[in-house]
Formats: structure tokens, C-alpha cells, sequence
């Protein structure tokens, strides 16, 4: 048909074109489906790894995580025990340090990634199992001297309580002493001392930094220090929001969602590669600051204080003169 000078295409012609054409179109069209197929069975076949989830004790926050933990992973399998892990299991969460230290004496052996324990726990229970990882429960550190800096606004002398089993941490907050421009004194814990009367006869000092370490830190030898401290003036940078609730100046923090927000990273790493990252301190956190014990001590508390940390979204992604990462002091076999 001609209209206007111009062959219009007639219905008969279409179809004697997608005649023509069909198979053609149709074959391309197959193909591409198979290939995106594939491509998304492997992707599958991937992401679809059996996780073993394995909670040694049963508390209602045991419970509240193992809802998260299978909501995030609905294929994962949920156990009190690392025997009890079925077969085919590629990767294993374990939760808290008894959990940790069944996945050591379990005779069935799984690449494993542990949460909420801490550095000195899982050196000590993991010992030269180089099959297991972990995302510490405390924040590296240097954060915590990063954190005196913004608080203090000037340079200070702030000191550090390192027991036997903590000393290798000593060349960490030299050197994280020396990027915040702080004066670091080391404080020797002895053997079966009072915590509170070393910090109390250990020379001046403009804040104290807590690390967990069990033979330094307990519930009694915490309250003897925020004494010691609170008497001369000095201000106490924990290592958890509840510590800062319980009087201590402030502390960063790494939330549920935080080590979460991590957790995920390392499984897909490991997904992907087969390859388990190594023990690390959070990569995400944020801070918490007691206001009334910042106002005893005369320090106003700024906002850039208040808004340090490393969030999961990529926003203000890390504190100056931090690594966008914090990276692992651990080797894999301490």
C-alpha cells in the first residue's frame, strides 16, 4: 500500500517478515534466557551455601539474635552444638564465647566466623585454629585515643592499664598515642593487683583508657577505678555504651546492627572467594558520651565529637587519621 508517496507496511507484509524472522528472534531470545539462567543458578549456587548458626546458651537475647541471624540467612540451620551442624555445611556463625570454644573441640571441623567476643577471648580459645575468624566485640583501640583528642581538644597525657596477657598491645596504642598526638603511659598491671590502687599510684594523667582484659577488668575492679579516677579528676574512655552509662567519660561502641552490617561483608567475601577474611576489630561504630561527667571535668563536648564513628552506609566513613578499615593486630594464629 502507498500513501502520501510512501509504502505503508500491510498486515500480510508483517506477517510474512515475522515468518521469516521468528525462529531467529525467538532462537536469540532463548539464548539469552539460558545464559541469564546460568548465570543466576551459579549466583544461587553461591549465595545459597548452608550457614550453621550455633548458639551455646540459650538467653531471650540468644533468642532475639537467632531471629535476626535467620531472617538475614532463612537457609541457615540453628544449633546448640558444632556437632549437631548438618552435612554440607560451607560456613558456620558462631555466637558468643562458648560457642566459640565448642566450634574449637567439635570433631566436625567448618570454616567458622564468631561474633561478640572479644580480642583477648578469642586468642585464647581459638589458639592456632587458623579455620576461624572473628569480628572483635570491642573497637580497635586507637579509636578509643582518637576519641580522648576530640574530647580534650589539646594534647594530653592519657594512660593504658596492660596486664602479661594484653602487653602485645603496647606497640598499637604507641604508635595510635603518636597519630593523636597524645602522651601514652603504660600502666604495668602485676599479678593479682588491685587495679584501683595501681591507677591511683601510677602518676599523673589526664584520662584512662579500658581495654577488656579479664585479669585487669572485673565488676568489682571497674568501680574501684572510676573511683580512683573520679577523685583526681580524670576521665575514663571505656569500651561499651553500658560502661559509659555506668559512669565512664565515653566510649565508641560497635551496635548490633554495626557488627551486622559487617557480618554480611564477610560472608559474601567468603561466598565469592572461599576465602575467610581475617579476625578483625568493627569496621563500623559509633560513639557514646556520659554529658554530666564531661561537665565535671570541664570539657565541652563538640559535635564532631558527638557525630564520630564509621557507619554502614559509607557516611562519614572513618574519624581522621583512622584507616577506612580497621584492620586486624591478630594474626590468624596468635
Amino acid at each position: 500500500m502507498v500513501r502520501n508517496g510512501s509504502r505503508v507496511p500491510t498486515i500480510s507484509w508483517c506477517c510474512s517478515k515475522l515468518h521469516k524472522y521468528a525462529p531467529m528472534v525467538l532462537g536469540a531470545v532463548l539464548t539469552v534466557f539460558i545464559l541469564a539462567s546460568a548465570a543466576g543458578a551459579a549466583e544461587h549456587g553461591r549465595a545459597g551455601r548452608p550457614l550453621c548458626i550455633v548458639l551455646a546458651s540459650a538467653s531471650s537475647q540468644t533468642e532475639q539474635l537467632q531471629q535476626i541471624l535467620t531472617s538475614r540467612y532463612p537457609a541457615s540451620a540453628v544449633v546448640s552444638t558444632a556437632s549437631m551442624c548438618p552435612d554440607g555445611t560451607q560456613l558456620a556463625l558462631s555466637v558468643g564465647p562458648a560457642a566459640l570454644r565448642d566450634m574449637t573441640q567439635s570433631a566436625a571441623r567448618y570454616p567458622a566466623i564468631s561474633l561478640f567476643v572479644t580480642r583477648e577471648e578469642y586468642r585464647k580459645i581459638v589458639a592456632t585454629h587458623a579455620d576461624i575468624s572473628a569480628i572483635y566485640a570491642e573497637v580497635n583501640p586507637g579509636v578509643q585515643l582518637q576519641l580522648v583528642k576530640q574530647l580534650y581538644q589539646r594534647p594530653v597525657r592519657v594512660a593504658v592499664m596492660l596486664s602479661e596477657e594484653t602487653d602485645d598491645l603496647r606497640g598499637l596504642f604507641t604508635s595510635a598515642a603518636a597519630l593523636a598526638g597524645l602522651t601514652l603511659q603504660i600502666i604495668r598491671a602485676p599479678p593479682a593487683s588491685d587495679p584501683g590502687r595501681a591507677v591511683a599510684t601510677a602518676g599523673n594523667f589526664d584520662a584512662l583508657v579500658l581495654i577488656p582484659d579479664p585479669s585487669v577488668l572485673s565488676a568489682v575492679s571497674f568501680r574501684t577505678i572510676l573511683e580512683a579516677t573520679y577523685r583526681r579528676g580524670e576521665g575514663v574512655i571505656g569500651f561499651s555504651a553500658g560502661q559509659v552509662g555506668a559512669g565512664t567519660l565515653a566510649a565508641p561502641f560497635a551496635s548490633l546492627s554495626d557488627i551486622l552490617a559487617q557480618l554480611d561483608e564477610m560472608v559474601s567475601v567468603y561466598r565469592t572467594t572461599g576465602e575467610l577474611p581475617a579476625p578483625t576489630y568493627p569496621r563500623y561504630w559509633s560513639v557514646a558520651i556520659n554529658e554530666s561527667v564531661a561537665h565535671s571535668l570541664d570539657l565541652v563536648v563538640t559535635e564532631a565529637a558527638r557525630q564520630m564513628g564509621s557507619r554502614p552506609n559509607g557516611a562519614n566513613e572513618a574519624s581522621p587519621g583512622l584507616p577506612s578499615r580497621a584492620s586486624s593486630d591478630a594474626p590468624r594464629s596468635p
